[in-house]
């Protein structure tokens, strides 16, 4: 297999981190999150701040794909031991450059970990292989420490669906990994565009996430309720739907900041497929005009 377009840098990787962050962010329209419509269920948050967040997280992307090529020799878990002072220094800007608003924490968990392990597999870095690298640097992390009491009752192979950022990781990214991106990848090779591909990738990861966000607000009702509902659009796919979807969230104050995150990984994924490195994943003009 020739690697010669394989070839990332750390500074690559991280523009490429930061690029689906902005991405998401910009995706218009989406059901209860922000973006360039609305501020979706959040009081506390706007796109300006989204934007600037993704920015200010780039150099620790960077960083974590630097420390990755520089201990490649390093057992997984022990890499993953030495990243965590990256997260919180990562972490602790973000909270500063957005007066103590979570932003980004859950992406920047999931994405700083995909960011070390490309830097550490090189020009072996494919959606597989990055997926299941990051479940050796994470194995365990959900029975080990932030998971909810009530989850510890759970069967192992069940607890890390309803864990947050924690389980995906441990998972090897198992939603954005197999139910995302075959979907963003079809809708691309039915000449879809790369945004109505994003919304349907989304929407289909509403379908299926536990999404902890909606647990936190909402209960379990809500996350039924919303997985119910996104399954409806996902079957009358259209702008129209989807804003509808969009005002119901809310009007209900749920947001799906969970499939987001999902999304941005998924994304991230993409750009690592069969043989193909892209630094820069951005859409071309307001999802405003797009008519499908």
């Amino acid at each position: 297999m020739q690697h010669s377009s394989l070839q990332r840098s750390p500074a690559e990787i991280g523009a490429l981190a930061m690029s689906v962050l902005r991405t998401e962010a910009l995706l218009t329209p989406k059901p209860g999150l922000v973006d360039r419509n609305n501020n979706g269920a959040h009081a506390d948050m706007d796109l300006a701040l989204l934007l600037h967040s993704a920015e200010v997280l780039q150099p620790f992307f960077v960083e974590l794909a630097e420390y990755g090529g520089a201990h490649k020799s390093e057992a997984p878990q022990r890499i993953f031991a030495a990243l965590r002072s990256i997260g919180i220094r990562a972490e602790v800007e973000m909270y500063q450059a957005t007066g103590g608003i979570n932003t980004h924490k859950g992406a920047l968990f999931g994405l700083g970990l995909l960011s070390a392990a490309a830097g550490v597999l090189g020009e072996d870095a494919e959606i597989e292989p990055l997926c299941a690298y990051v479940a050796e640097m994470t194995k365990g992390i959900t029975a080990r420490e932030g998971v909810e009491k009530q989850l510890i009752r759970l069967p192992e192979s069940m607890r890390w669906q309803m864990s947050g950022a924690r389980g995906e990781a441990e998972s090897g990214f198992y939603h954005a990994r197999k139910i995302g991106l075959p979907v963003y990848f079809k809708a691309l090779q039915w000449g879809q565009t790369q945004e109505e591909a994003a919304l349907r990738a989304l929407l289909q990861l509403m379908t299926c996430l536990m999404d902890t966000n909606l647990l936190r607000r909402g209960g379990q009702t809500a996350v039924l309720y919303v997985q119910r509902r996104a399954e409806e659009v996902l079957h009358n796919f259209s702008i129209t739907e989807i804003e509808k979807f969009d005002q119901e969230l809310i009007a209900a104050n749920l947001s799906p900041g969970g499939s987001a995150d999902c999304l941005a990984i998924t994304l991230f994924l993409s750009a690592f497929s069969r043989g193909r490195f892209s630094p820069k994943i951005m859409f071309s003009e307001s999802m405003k005009s797009s008519k499908f």
